[in-house]
């Protein structure tokens, strides 16, 4: 019986079925922010909303777990292995036009915990 049940519980975790614990924190969404705030203010919302979420100590497996739940992929520099860079695309049409959506976070990390975020959004606008 304790076989079966050891068995279940490493079956779930490795296919995802169980909770990834990680710090409680408000859910940080790349598409809410996109589509929540005027253009000016959606850099500022995302850099106050991951800075809560992802404050410097925090273990960057954490971070990259906030990160992942806001939509984002991370993967380490190729240029700095102190940096681990995030990124989140998102592609919209509107008003006959297409956007090319891209925001990179950028986690500086010394020791395995964070040290710095910074948030960056870039779109490349297609058509009218």
């Amino acid at each position: 019986m304790r076989k079966t049940l050891l068995s279940a519980s490493l079956f779930a975790a490795a296919f995802g079925l169980m909770p990834v614990a990680h710090a409680a924190s408000p859910a940080v969404r790349f598409n809410a922010i996109e589509y929540q705030y005027a253009d000016s203010d959606r850099v500022a919302q995302a850099q106050a909303a991951l800075g809560d979420s992802i404050p410097a100590g925090t273990p960057l497996v954490t971070a990259e777990a906030v990160l992942s739940d806001a939509g984002a992929r991370c993967h380490v520099s190729r240029h700095d292995a102190n940096t681990v860079q995030c990124l989140y695309h998102e592609m919209s049409a509107a008003d006959e036009s297409f956007d090319d959506i891209r925001w990179t976070t950028r986690l500086s990390v010394s020791d395995g915990a964070v040290t710095a975020v910074s948030v960056s959004r870039y779109l490349d606008r297609h058509g009218n």
